[in-house]
């Protein structure tokens, strides 16, 4: 998957932050959710940047698989979660798309309700660099199933 990236032209010395190359993502996850079925209404775009150390990717994978997933995966509105991993600069990006802006808090809300556990270092974990959160207006059918 290509995903041009701001970040990429700012590298560049781009003005205005134009876009002067793609960074090619790897779908790590790929995460239907209980409203997969629905039409999407609202996306929340999380970059995550990098160069991120090993310590921090391990502790970043295991808060999302034993944590923030599952948290995820039991909210209602949720349609998909794709987190998106840059293996030249140990980026991520994480897209939460949902029925509306509403049950994009909710997500928001049940992550953020979520304890650490045992083990878990606050200090990996700093949370995403930015965050947009977007409202889909227009959707085509069967692109996100």
């Amino acid at each position: 998957m290509r995903w041009s990236s701001a970040r990429a032209a700012a590298a560049a010395g781009a003005p205005g932050g134009t876009v002067v190359r793609d960074e090619i993502y790897q779908v790590e996850e790929d995460i239907p959710g209980p409203a997969a079925s629905d039409v999407p209404r609202g996306a929340a775009l999380l970059d995550f940047d990098g160069p991120q150390g090993p310590a921090r990717i391990a502790a970043a994978r295991r808060a999302f698989h034993d944590r923030i997933g599952p948290a995820l995966g039991q909210t209602p509105g949720l349609v998909r979660v794709l987190v998106l991993w840059q293996p030249e600069t140990c980026a991520h990006v994480v897209l939460n798309i949902a029925v509306s802006l509403p049950a994009l808090a909710a997500l928001g809300k049940a992550v953020n309700a979520t304890q650490l556990l045992p083990g878990e270092d606050p200090a990996l974990l700093p949370g995403p660099d930015r965050v947009a959160i977007n409202q889909i207006t227009a959707h085509r059918q069967g692109v996100l199933r």
